[in-house]
């Protein structure tokens, strides 16, 4: 079972993302959060596995919350899902320890693999545009 924790400002986004992992049988939703302090606080409590995280959120941006998370959690793996393509961000979430960044225009099956490989230890493309 992978434990995933959903990070995304915005409850339209969460609740779809929690109805994906929801429909597999091997991902287990452990949590959701609107913000990126809260993310951090819940992939400590929850031992997420693997945290979906939007890149801008309040309190705490998902690039700031990566290196937070990662500090006290290292084998917890971070996908970045955003709707941002600027090479800095890019840049900036892989230097922070994301494993993957993906686009919100992902296809289920495309973010499906990507969470599972992770947790696999395999090397994920970063899919950029």
């Amino acid at each position: 079972m992978i434990r995933v924790l959903v990070a995304d400002d915005h409850p339209l986004v969460r609740l779809s993302l929690e109805a994906v992992l929801d429909d597999h049988a091997d991902l287990v939703h452990c949590g959701s959060a609107d913000r990126g302090d809260t993310a951090v606080a819940l992939a400590r409590e929850t031992d997420a596995d693997v945290v979906l995280m939007d890149l801008s959120m309040p309190g705490l941006d998902g690039i700031s919350a990566t290196r937070q998370i990662l500090e006290s959690r290292p084998t917890t793996r971070v996908l970045m899902l955003t709707w941002h393509t600027e090479a800095d961000l890019v840049s900036q979430a892989l230097d922070a320890g994301v494993t993957a960044y993906l686009i919100k225009d992902v296809e289920t099956s495309e973010l499906l693999a990507a969470i599972r490989n992770t947790t696999a230890d395999s090397q994920v493309d970063s899919r950029i545009a």
